[in-house]
């Protein structure tokens, strides 16, 4: 695979990172606004829970595929994987938009990650 093949795949997997933390933030305040503004129509608290657990699971779920993506894919160093590994936990979803690469920090970690080899 030549270096373009690999940068554009790598690119692609970002993007894609990227819509699944876009349908996150999506249900994270579709689920506010049905918790405090429309709070009449729930008919039980029962069913808030359950709306809740699927929110919360798919966002932990979101978590685990941007670690899994941080710890083997990123070509970064140690050091600032563990960063950003504490802002995925500590932070949530602010941390993980902060850990997204723009184009110029996605062309210099890509190059120097194939100098390297």
């Amino acid at each position: 695979m030549t270096n373009i093949g690999a940068f554009d795949k790598f690119k692609q997997q970002l993007k894609i990172l990227k819509v699944i933390l876009i349908v996150l933030i999506g249900i994270k305040i579709i689920n506010l606004l049905i918790s405090y503004v429309f709070l009449g129509f729930y008919i039980s608290i029962e069913h808030h829970k359950i709306i809740n657990m699927f929110v919360w699971g798919f966002h932990y779920a979101v978590v685990v595929v941007f670690l899994w993506f941080n710890w083997k894919k990123m070509p970064l160093t140690k050091k600032v994987k563990i960063k950003y590994t504490f802002a995925f936990l500590l932070i949530g979803v602010i941390g993980m938009w902060l850990w997204l690469p723009n184009k110029n920090e996605l062309k210099h970690m890509v190059l120097d990650d194939f100098k390297k080899r």
